[in-house]
């Protein structure tokens, strides 16, 4: 997921339940292949147990406060930090509004047109929600009339 946009840039699907550590380079080189470009930083929760770095990516995760680092950079990583929490939260939308629980096409195929089919519909359903505020946004201004601020004197 990007940092701005909350968009779902790259899902694979593993076999088994694999932890983070042997799963994490072939999602650097789906989002690679994706975007075009390697990521520089990738935000991690401490159960992350791997390498720290892959390629030109670095891999953050929260630290007990181990070194002493500046009020600026503290700050920085928790805002980094925070906003890797919320990725749980999408998880969660994507198993209950898109129908990851439960899985009716059988095999490893299944399961990855499975992922496929829910994070494009997770996009496709922010996409129309952006284009309906907009919309609204325009067609509010354009139909509103002129309405003159009121004066209020105390």
């Amino acid at each position: 997921m990007t940092r701005e946009s909350g968009i779902i840039v790259g899902a694979v699907s593993f076999q088994g339940n694999p932890y983070d550590a042997p799963s994490l380079p072939a999602v650097l080189s789906q989002v690679d292949s994706i975007l075009g470009q390697r990521l520089n930083m990738v935000t991690s929760d401490r159960g992350y147990r791997g390498k720290r770095k892959i390629g030109v990516t670095s891999i953050e995760i929260p630290e007990s406060g181990k070194r002493t680092k500046t009020a600026s950079d503290k700050r920085q990583a928790r805002d980094r930090f925070r906003r890797r929490a919320a990725i749980e939260s999408i998880i969660g939308h994507l198993k209950h509004d898109h129908r990851m629980l439960c899985n009716y096409i059988m095999g490893q195929i299944g399961d990855a047109v499975n992922l496929f089919m829910a994070c494009v519909a997770f996009n496709i359903r922010k996409f129309v929600w952006t284009l309906c505020f907009l919309y609204l946004k325009f067609f509010g201004h354009i139909l509103r009339p002129n309405v003159q601020p009121v004066q209020a004197y105390a």
